[in-house]
């Protein structure tokens, strides 16, 4: 299947993003980790991207930045990114030099629960809430670490601790906020690109070619999968300091680690971010 046949995930990039179009690559489509060799620790049914990473088309990259407008359109339906300042990247350097010492993924884990580095996703979460509007609290979800050489990224909260595979975001703990668009913001705060990967289907459009009524979201992501695993994935290279804004409740995604030679470092915050909104201004640390 092109990226054409009904996608209306929209991808929009400030101005301070450049050569977005060089960054993007789509998969030869998905297919289930049970008959991948070497991916035996995915959950039942996880889907992963197919290589054979591709550019796209002119006319597939146009509707990527600019997607066919169609009656389900809704302000969510877009996958944002965003440049923050070099320094809110800095501010992390103490946790990378412990990824490059001990090339252990635990120890960076414990590293990024110690005070120096919840003091600075302090120091981010408060130039998320100047920079991004929000009509919901802000929830801080922390630093993510993932080993390099991963297909997905994603994975099960303990005790199992599997691979999840391409997914849409069910979060718990969210009644706190009042509407259905939880967005996410993720921000690279490690010293290489990381790749984030999504399908430019929105959970409406999905439907609509599902012919189905179903109101869960995992299960109508997981029917799309099975039915149309020739679909692409794109994948999205996000450079140090720069972070993607989305309702990753909307659209199948996850983050890929395979062409990466360190650990991908991101830290992220769920909130009521308008993903169409303009940022204001930036501040300073």
């Amino acid at each position: 299947m092109s990226i054409l046949a009904g996608g209306n995930i929209a991808l929009v990039a400030s101005n301070a993003i450049v050569n977005l179009h060089e960054r993007i690559r789509l998969s030869q489509g998905s297919q289930t980790a049970s008959s991948r060799v070497g991916c035996q620790h995915y959950v039942d049914h996880a889907f992963i991207p197919i290589g054979g990473w591709r550019c796209p088309s002119e006319e597939e990259l146009h509707l990527l930045l600019q997607p066919r407008l169609v009656e389900s359109q809704r302000s969510e339906d877009y996958v944002q990114i965003h440049k923050f300042e070099d320094a809110f990247v800095d501010i992390f350097a103490p946790l990378q030099r412990i990824v490059e010492r001990y090339d252990s993924v635990h120890a960076a884990r414990r590293f990024a629960q110690g005070t120096t580095m919840l003091s600075a996703v302090d120091t981010v979460c408060k130039e998320v809430m100047t920079r991004f509007p929000s009509i919901e609290p802000i929830k801080v979800l922390g630093i993510n670490v993932v080993e390099p050489g991963l297909h997905t990224g994603s994975i099960q909260r303990p005790p199992v601790r599997r691979y999840i595979g391409l997914h849409v975001d069910q979060w718990r703990d969210t009644a706190n906020f009042s509407g259905n668009t939880i967005s996410r913001l993720c921000l690279n705060v490690g010293t290489e690109p990381r790749y984030f990967l999504y399908m430019n289907y929105s959970i409406h459009a999905m439907r609509r070619l599902l012919q189905t009524d179903e109101r869960d979201e995992g299960v109508v992501a997981r029917q799309f999968l099975r039915h149309h695993f020739e679909c692409p994935v794109v994948r999205l290279e996000l450079c140090p300091g720069e972070a993607y804004l989305a309702v990753t409740k909307n659209l199948i995604h996850d983050a890929t680690t395979l062409p990466m030679h360190t650990f991908d470092l991101s830290v992220s915050f769920l909130g009521g971010f308008l993903p169409n909104n303009p940022p204001r201004p930036t501040s300073t640390i």
